[in-house]
């Protein structure tokens, strides 16, 4: 059985069930349009108006600015490889309002995890300041986004207008809390992190030159299948070397405050997995390979935070 998506990787995969296909009947949006989206897309990390009231070192999370900052460009990094982005980028109307609601939702479920950490571990007089400037940064957000879809009102580009205001407000914010809030880790091993990021990089690429990626283009469930599973397999495989070498080089407390925050993350993978069976249908071949790819997509994701967060 065939699908209409070609699969490229693991993050073509887990966004099967959203794409919009691009005819030849879709509209190129006009220069005023692409440049006014372009606009929005400013280098990550701005800040908004609630800086004036920033915390003190004491009332931040210790020693994981790292490893989200890892985590919010690693989500730019699998929305640069969806299938709509090149088509976005080429002004086609259907791609991007694909790609932005897809860069939307990646976004808000990130800002969603740092702001449930905030509130779990931020002392309770800042974590109340920060819930007051969390509703204002709510309107502003909502506001904005109205402003920009109401320039395309009726319009083909309203909804693109809309979602690319919502991406780049929330990617924003994410950025914003996690530079305000957290601190970078003290407890680093000797361990070059570019060198680590390069080698990351590198089976990325190596699964994209192999035989199971080009045989998984034909869009054959069997195909996509073994592709993901390639994919798990070899990040996996990773995430197990860096592990064995934090063992070796961290302190026994730190070692236990990892395996326990690991045993946790473990339960979380399969959760976000089994969830995205569902959307397919469990035991079908599209839900095992929504699985397989979920499986694979977050322990790609666990090996760069390890990596952001302990390496020099």
């Amino acid at each position: 059985m065939k699908y209409k998506k070609t699969v490229i990787i693991v993050s073509i995969v887990l966004s099967l069930n959203t794409l919009v296909g691009c005819t030849s009947n879709n509209t190129k949006i006009a220069q005023n349009n692409s440049d006014k989206v372009e606009q929005n897309e400013q280098v990550t990390g701005s800040t908004s108006n609630t800086e004036s009231s920033l915390p003190t070192t004491a009332d931040k999370i210790d020693g994981r600015r790292e490893e989200f900052l890892g985590r919010l460009d690693f989500i730019q990094k699998q929305l640069d490889n969806l299938p709509e982005k090149k088509a976005s980028d080429e002004g086609i109307t259907n791609a991007m309002r694909s790609y932005y609601g897809e860069a939307y939702e990646k976004y808000d479920e990130a800002l969603n995890e740092i702001y449930n950490l905030l509130k779990e571990q931020l002392p309770q007089n800042t974590m109340k300041n920060l819930q007051g400037e969390e509703t204002k940064w709510i309107n502003q957000k909502e506001a904005s986004a109205n402003k920009s879809a109401s320039d395309y009102k009726g319009g083909t580009f309203e909804l693109v207008a809309y979602n690319s205001s919502l991406y780049q407000s929330t990617k924003d914010r994410c950025y914003e809390l996690v530079n305000n809030y957290m601190t970078d880790s003290k407890i680093k091993i000797n361990a070059n992190k570019q060198d680590y990021k390069n080698k990351l990089d590198s089976i990325e690429k190596e699964i994209q030159s192999s035989q199971e990626y080009k045989n998984a283009e034909s869009g054959v469930t069997h195909d996509m299948l073994v592709l993901t599973d390639k994919e798990y397999n070899e990040w996996d495989k990773e995430l197990n070397e860096i592990y064995d070498l934090l063992r070796q080089e961290l302190s026994s407390d730190e070692m236990k405050r990892l395996n326990k925050e690991e045993t946790l993350w473990i339960a979380q993978k399969e959760n976000r997995a089994k969830k995205s069976e569902e959307l397919q249908g469990v035991g079908s071949q599209l839900g095992k390979i929504e699985y397989q790819a979920s499986l694979s997509h977050s322990t790609q994701s666990r090996c760069y935070e390890l990596v952001y967060r302990y390496m020099k």
